[in-house]
């Protein structure tokens, strides 16, 4: 509408405009993508026709000569969690736990996929975020989890990303690792971060992590708190079962 109102001339823009702009394409594409991996609304928690088009938009990039190596992480990052997109929901449409899945379920063409994108996304002088993003969605498609090095990817991550999301998916990591109590005291302080109050998945972590580590009533608190946020109905069974199931 305000290109038809404003008689705005669609032009191709050139030099440090053309890769600005197609920079905040590639980060929108990246929501994208997100929110189809794990809906924040709605009846469907998982949304496959909004990570197949942002796949499909990304490949237009590639075909307008746009690659670079960051890019193709972003790619190599997309087709990693698409691998593992089918076996995340069971026979009836339920959300799974990652516990539960065993890598020989995932899809061999998007592991081949991730492979020859990361073979391109390479040839880089220096690793972006999405390199990281991408190496740590492979240390969870492989037999087993090396979660001490993974916190280490999340490191590293914080370092070119910092934000709450990352810190809170670090601090799962580390619980995995061993360190339980830095990692409950993280989730912790994470509840004064404004961009995290209202977000389902860290009462919900908190109460899966507390409970695993014994401390019953911090876990009922946070239990509690998960189910007054907005999530969408799938992923609210899921919570739902995987308390009952504690």
């Amino acid at each position: 509408r305000q290109i038809r109102e404003g008689n705005l001339e669609i032009a191709m823009p050139v030099g440090a405009e053309l890769t600005a702009r197609l920079d905040s394409v590639c980060d929108v594409l990246y929501l994208l993508f997100n929110e189809g991996y794990f809906a924040s609304h709605g009846e469907a928690a998982l949304r496959r026709d909004l990570c197949d088009e942002a796949v499909r938009l990304l490949g237009c990039v590639f075909s307008a000569g746009f690659e670079t190596p960051d890019r193709w992480a972003l790619a190599a990052l997309f087709h990693l969690h698409l691998a593992r997109f089918d076996a995340r929901t069971g026979p009836d449409g339920e959300l799974r736990d990652y516990a539960e899945i065993a890598a020989s379920t995932y899809d061999a063409m998007h592991l081949r996929a991730a492979d020859l994108a990361l073979a391109r996304a390479m040839d880089a002088e220096a690793l972006s975020a999405w390199h990281v993003e991408a190496a740590i969605a492979s240390a969870h498609c492989g037999q087993g989890r090396d979660w001490a090095h993974i916190v280490a990817l999340y490191d590293a991550l914080l370092r070119l990303k910092p934000s709450p999301l990352v810190r809170l998916n670090r601090a799962v990591a580390m619980f995995r690792a061993g360190r339980r109590e830095e990692a409950l005291e993280e989730l912790g302080a994470l509840e004064k971060e404004e961009g995290l109050r209202d977000y389902a998945l860290l009462p919900a972590t908190q109460a899966r992590l507390h409970a695993e580590a014994g401390n019953s009533e911090d876990a009922t608190r946070a239990h509690e708190r998960a189910l007054a946020c907005t999530m969408s109905g799938p992923a609210r069974e899921f919570l739902e079962r995987r308390w009952n199931l504690h």
